[in-house]
Order: structure tokens, then sequence, then C-alpha cells
């Protein structure tokens, strides 16, 4: 699991490798603020799983509901510089495998609650995670891709 999300991780550096850390991605999402997002989801993995191992119900979400959630995740970072942002994505990756490292191996196949309701083991949870986050690094290659093209496009143009 923890190697899963170490290739997600990979996947998703060398997206943002190819954007401005300014651009939108999303409608009405810059990089920092995607960061913000997979940092959130990251931090709400890791108390999933530390409530697991502890034999208890997950914390609740902050703010109920996926989007709502969402959007109190991109508020919080509006107060913070691109690489406070980049730094606690780093650091909410590091906490999430440290977690996942310091579990029981049995105990992560035993269902686990999630906050937004869904019931699953833990390696359902990474699961979602890991393809949370390559969801956002192809959204940032297939942008970064089209930009090139149109710029290609744009250079090789006469007069």
């Amino acid at each position: 699991m923890i190697e899963q999300l170490g290739k997600a991780r990979t996947v998703m550096q060398r997206a943002l490798s190819c954007v401005e850390t300014e651009r939108e991605i999303c409608p009405g999402w810059t990089v920092k603020e995607i960061l913000a997002h997979i940092a959130g989801w990251d931090k709400v993995g890791t108390s999933i799983v530390r409530a697991h191992m502890a034999g208890e119900p997950p914390p609740p979400l902050e703010v109920q509901g996926i989007d709502a959630y969402n959007a109190y995740l991109v508020a919080q970072s509006e107060a913070i510089s691109y690489e406070e942002m980049a730094q606690g994505w780093k650091l909410a990756r590091r906490q999430f495998t440290d977690a996942l490292a310091e579990a029981p191996p049995e105990k992560l196949k035993d269902q686990a609650r999630f906050p937004w309701g869904e019931t699953g083991n833990i390696a359902r949870l990474v699961s979602i995670l890991v393809e949370h986050e390559k969801e956002h690094a192809t959204e940032i290659m297939e942008m970064a891709s089209a930009e090139a093209e149109d710029s290609a496009g744009a250079g090789g143009e006469t007069e």
C-alpha cells in the first residue's frame, strides 16, 4: 500500500513539474489548492488508519459532505504560501504512510468505517486515495499537454 502511494505521488510530482504553480487547474483551483485538497484527504486517511488501529470510529470530517469538505480544504489553504502548502502536502503523505507502516498487517484487512459513510478495509481506503491523486495528476498532465500543443501550433503559424 505504501508503494502504491509512493507511485501515485511520483506521478503527481511529474505532473506538477509541467505547470506553473499559480496556474488554475480545475475550475477555481490552482496547483496550491489541489495540493491542499490532496493533503487534506491524506490527513483523513491517517485519522482513519489510526482510529481503526485503536478500535474507534473515524473522527468526523470538519465539514459534512465531500464537496463541502473539499471547499473547506481549499479555503484553509488561502492564508499560506505555495511553499508552505507543498511542505504540508509532503508531511501529510509521510504521516499517512507512517500510520500504515505502524499498523499490524492483520488489522489492515478488517473492515473500517470511513467518515463519508462507506466501509472497507484499509487497502480499499488506500486504493481510493491513490486513484484520487492519479486522477488529479492526469488532469494536470492533460492540461499541460493541450497547452503545449496550442503553443506549438501558434508558434508554427506564418503570416
